[in-house]
């Protein structure tokens, strides 16, 4: 039992340890930022409809067909998520980092433009993240976190379900 756990460690921290592709990282990068405005746009499209008619994702006047119930402000709740994570992506808010405290944190922007080694205890650490390290505004994760709380701790199926 002992083995197989040392073994899927293993296999998780060798595929770690590889050198990311720039131009992949870039591309991902890319692809983000546009999957963050198809789903705005997604969203004025759904609060747009006016039928009631087998709705995956429904508005707030409408029933799913899936049997899902989402709560009031729902679209709201997300688009203040998806700000966060553009704001991010863009460089104009850092991701926080436990060792440079409430004043100071990692550029995502200069991550997927010149992506590290992958050092998962460095990056935990916070010395391998230092190239990547700057003052500024830090994201609170408040958006984040009403989500969760409006979602009821369904956040991350609705967050897959959502995009």
């Amino acid at each position: 039992m002992f083995g197989n756990q040392v073994d899927r460690v293993t296999i998780i921290l060798q595929a770690l340890a590889q050198e990311p592709d720039a131009a992949l990282a870039a591309k991902a990068h890319g692809h983000f930022l546009a999957m963050i405005e198809e789903n705005r746009r997604f969203w004025t499209l759904v609060e747009a409809e006016t039928d009631n008619d087998r709705e995956w994702i429904p508005n707030e006047k409408q029933l799913s067909a899936l049997g899902l119930q989402l709560p009031p402000g729902t679209a709201a709740q997300w688009q203040a998520v998806l700000a966060d994570a553009e704001k991010l992506l863009k460089g104009e808010i850092l991701m926080p980092h436990w060792r440079y405290g409430a004043e100071a944190g990692i550029s995502l922007k200069k991550l997927f433009e010149a992506p590290p080694k992958v050092d998962l205890i460095g990056m935990i650490q916070g010395e391998a993240l230092l190239p990547y390290a700057e003052k500024g505004v830090v994201m609170s994760g408040q958006a984040w976190s009403d989500f969760e709380r409006l979602m009821q701790g369904d956040a991350v199926l609705f967050a897959v379900l959502f995009n």
